[in-house]
């Protein structure tokens, strides 16, 4: 589920981060990494109305400023392999 951060107080007790959590405190958590690949998959086209979007890197180094941390090299221990999953219509 995803929350908003007036939600995210809510639900938690706790103030929002403000900041998104690097590879390794994210790693030192013990959450799962993911890992999909399909050899015969396509990507899919892009959206044309986003296309001249900035990322939210870019967008701070234009502002001069690092938006987000920087992220050492980690070893996941905790790797999920996901495969091909039938999504079908219905109550989530």
């Amino acid at each position: 589920r995803i929350a908003n951060s007036r939600d995210y107080q809510n639900l938690t007790g706790h103030a929002p981060p403000t900041r998104a959590p690097t590879a390794e405190a994210y790693t030192q958590a013990g959450l799962p990494w993911f890992e999909y690949y399909d050899e015969n998959a396509t990507a899919l086209p892009g959206s044309k109305p986003l296309a001249g979007l900035d990322s939210v890197a870019a967008k701070g180094i234009k502002k001069g400023e690092l938006p987000l941390p920087e992220n050492t090299q980690v070893t996941p221990l905790d790797i999920v392999k996901l495969g091909e999953t039938v999504v079908r219509e219905g109550e989530f």
